[in-house]
Parts: C-alpha cells; sequence; structure tokens
C-alpha cells in the first residue's frame, strides 16, 4: 500500500505472487504501475510458518494478526528480497560442499581402514600398489625399500604366535617411527604381509634411513628373547629337515631399487627387482640396507 497515495492501493496476495518471481525488478516495479521512491507498507503477519512471510514477500492477510509493520520504499523491499534469496541459495550450497566433503573424507577413511593392516595399521597392498604406480610416473628420483625379517620363522616356531606379532608390530614401529621422525617431500610405508614391509623415500635420504631404521632394530630385538637366548646369541630350533639348527637373533634385510636408474613399464617389473636385490641383502650379517647394482654405480 503506497503510504503517499493512500488511493492508490497495492496488494499481492499468494495467487498472483508467483508471477513476479524470477523477474527482475524493473519489470515487476513497471507492472504494479508503482514507482521506485514510493513508499510501501510491508506487513509480516503472526503465523511466520507460512513460507512467503519467511521470505518477506508483500502479502497482505487481514486473517491474520499483525505483529510488525514498517515503511521502506519498494526498491528497497525488492533489493533485499533478492538478496535474502541469494543469501539462502548460497547457504544451501555451502552446505552440499561441506556435506560432500565430509563424505569423500568418510569414504576415503573406510577404503583406508579395509586396506590397512589389521595388526600394524599400515596401509596395505592395495596402497602400496597405488603407492609404487606413483613412483613409476613420478619425476622424483625415490627410492622403493623392500624389507624382510630373517630367522623369524623360526623364532615364530619357538616363540609362539603371540610373541611373533609383537615383533612384527615393533618391525613396523621401526619403519614408520624413523620415517616420522625424518623431513622428506615424499614418504610412504606400508606392510605386505606377514613379515614383508616395503618403504619408499627419496634417493638422498634412502641410506641415512636404512641405516637408522637397522641401528634401532638391531638394539630393540634383543628384548623379545629370553636370558638363555640371548647370551647363546640366537635360538635352537628344529629346521625343515627335522634336524637341530642354530638361527642367529633376528635382523632386517632391506633391498632398495632407485627409479630413476630404470623405465618400468608396471610395478610387478619393480617389484621382481626388489625381491632379487633382497637375496643379496639376507647373505650380509645383521641388519642392513643393500641398494641394486645400477643405484650404487650412478
Amino acid at each position: 500500500l503506497p503510504v503517499n497515495n493512500p488511493g492508490k492501493k497495492f496488494l499481492i496476495d499468494k495467487l498472483t505472487l508467483g508471477e513476479y518471481i524470477n523477474r527482475p525488478a524493473t519489470e515487476i516495479i513497471q507492472s504494479i504501475q508503482i514507482s521506485p521512491e514510493d513508499s510501501v507498507m510491508i506487513v509480516r503477519p503472526y503465523r511466520n510458518y507460512i513460507g512467503e512471510q519467511v521470505l518477506g514477500f508483500a502479502l497482505w492477510i487481514e486473517s491474520l494478526q499483525i505483529t510488525m509493520v514498517y515503511e521502506i520504499t519498494l526498491k528497497q523491499f525488492l533489493t533485499s528480497w533478492f538478496w535474502i534469496q541469494g543469501f539462502s541459495i548460497l547457504l544451501i550450497i555451502t552446505f552440499v560442499l561441506l556435506f560432500l566433503i565430509l563424505a569423500v573424507y568418510l569414504e576415503k577413511h573406510r577404503l583406508f581402514a579395509l586396506d590397512s593392516n589389521p595388526l600394524t595399521h599400515l596401509p596395505g597392498n592395495r596402497s602400496i600398489d597405488d603407492a609404487l604406480k606413483k613412483v613409476l610416473t613420478s619425476k622424483k628420483d625415490l627410492t622403493v625399500v623392500y624389507c624382510e625379517l630373517d630367522d623369524f620363522k623360526a623364532y615364530n616356531d619357538a616363540y609362539g604366535f603371540g610373541e611373533g606379532d609383537r615383533v612384527i608390530q615393533y618391525t613396523s614401529d621401526c619403519i614408520s617411527d624413523t620415517l616420522g621422525k625424518t623431513k622428506m617431500n615424499y614418504k610412504f610405508a606400508g606392510h605386505i604381509g606377514g613379515d614383508d614391509f616395503m618403504f619408499i623415500v627419496p634417493y638422498e635420504y634412502c641410506q641415512k634411513t636404512g641405516k637408522d631404521i637397522g641401528e634401532i632394530f638391531d638394539n630393540g630385538i634383543k628384548q623379545f628373547y629370553n636370558s638363555e637366548d640371548l647370551n647363546r646369541g640366537g635360538i635352537i630350533a628344529e629346521g625343515r629337515t627335522k634336524e637341530m639348527l642354530f638361527y642367529p637373533l633376528m635382523s632386517l634385510s632391506m633391498a632398495g631399487v632407485r627409479s630413476s636408474n630404470y623405465q618400468f613399464s608396471h610395478t610387478l617389473e619393480l617389484t621382481t627387482l626388489c625381491a632379487e636385490v633382497k637375496k643379496l641383502a639376507k647373505k650380509e650379517n645383521g641388519s642392513v640396507l643393500v641398494m641394486d647394482r645400477r643405484s650404487a654405480e650412478k
């Protein structure tokens, strides 16, 4: 209702309201023949659960109790209405984006939980394969290191699966803790299964990382043996041919392959080379990192 022209009434009811939705403000002003400078009365009914009132449409419903009446120009009303609509849309979009981000985050952690090793909680074979694929396509000079415990089976048979699991967990801690303490632009540690592990670090860090892991492992592995075996320097257990054999204290063999020295077409080629280098590492005494010959020469 134009305040400065009481004789000229303006009413938008629920039936005609749809005609003005999503139309430019200038068209609405022209269609209702009211100047933008004219003042109109905006009436907000008491029952604000009606969607039109909540969104700020101009309605006149005589049957509802009036709680607030204020005066603004038509241009101000139309401008504020479009701002409210825009803010509502922006708010909805924000909530949708937050929901999608949360869904992706939860799905990522669900897949990680399914793939991770239940004992060590390190990434499993699927994550390891994805990491190896990144090595093949990465421009970074990376080193893939295959790790395996020496004489673990004999220990597991002599001390039992429970103690064997403790050794597996300890090995996992030695690798992950060492990588965690060193700042690198890329690092990855995974549990292949059993007593086999793998980690990936930049080439410039591989020698020091392998040395640190080996020293930590050798210093702490003694806690898993009884005094008799410690004094003996190992255990005496039945071999595959039923004869009694001497097995020294467990150590960790590490075999490293520098990715920049090769053009691998598949991750299987990379893991096969790691397995070949691991045979050389197992010939050494104690925990040691052995690099493939081409890496050493370069």
